[in-house]
């Protein structure tokens, strides 16, 4: 495979955008970041790659650096999905390089069309072509896809009752309640928490916290224990959505924080809630 010397300008700018982002920080360096740029660095060195993909490449590169500052500056929700838009770029550049080197070979072939084995081949390669285009065309519309949905899913989050703080931003999910002395979850609750999995599956680094509440009927040690199972609960139904266990801890907080008076059933069970926060 032939070496291209005409995108070393690129390389070098490419190199220096990494090794500038990476002076600025004492962060543990993220090795899925690492290894795009190696992934990227090693597009460039391929002739028909860095012909064909520059445009993806330039835009990997953007996409790679945007994700190492994101990363040095604790954003790792965003590091995160601008390294999946970086990686998505080098797939594109690699593919169109791919179909470069398809054609080349039909180029080669065309000469030996006499031959039935060769218009065989010919064949095979024309359909390579076709069969890499629906790729490119597929990747393309992942790329926008994951954007929007992304987007949509953030403002999902917005029919929910949300409070900042330095932990993070929380999710007061009161409407996600639970039957006195009970952890289950009430009809709908599971439902509910439909636009919160959406978004976690979305958001692969984002980490939550779940901390369930209970009214102050039992005693303080019982209700500790109960708010447990709650928040256990509701872990339940976000790893069942496809949310790793790994980015959950749970805790039960019992009877203290309620948001409502005890005094009535209706404050009782605003009181039987959980709340979700997404960690910085």
């Amino acid at each position: 495979m032939t070496k291209i010397t005409i995108t070393r300008g690129l390389k070098a700018v490419l190199l220096c955008g990494f090794v500038a982002v990476g002076a600025c920080t004492a962060m543990e360096p993220n090795p899925q970041i690492l290894d795009a740029q190696a992934r990227l660095s090693s597009a460039l060195n391929d002739k028909e790659t860095a012909e064909r993909g520059q445009s993806d490449l330039s835009n990997a590169k953007l996409a790679l650096n945007s994700a190492q500052m994101e990363w040095t500056r604790g954003n790792k929700e965003q590091a995160g999905h601008q390294l999946v838009m970086g990686q998505t770029y080098i797939d594109l550049a690699e593919t169109r390089g791919q179909q470069a080197k398809v054609e080349s070979d039909n180029t080669r072939l065309a000469g030996l069309a006499q031959i039935a084995s060769k218009d065989r081949q010919l064949a095979d390669k024309n359909a390579q072509i076709a069969g890499q285009d629906r790729m490119i065309a597929n990747k393309e519309d992942q790329l926008a896809g994951k954007t929007e949905e992304l987007a949509a899913a953030r403002e999902q989050l917005r029919d929910y009752q949300m409070t900042q703080s330095d932990m993070g931003s929380t999710l007061i999910l009161q409407d996600v309640s639970f039957e006195t002395g009970k952890s289950e979850l009430l009809a709908g609750g599971v439902n509910r928490l439909q636009p919160l999995i959406n978004y976690l599956r979305l958001s692969p680094t984002t980490k939550v916290r779940i901390d369930g509440f209970t009214d102050n009927v039992g005693g303080a040690k019982y209700n500790k224990t109960l708010s447990l199972a709650r928040a256990n609960a509701v872990r339940t139904v976000l790893s069942a959505g496809g949310v790793g266990n790994d980015r959950i801890e749970t805790s039960g907080s019992g009877i203290e924080n309620p948001v409502a008076t005890n005094t009535t059933k209706a404050g009782r069970q605003s009181n039987r809630r959980v709340e979700v926060t997404l960690l910085k």
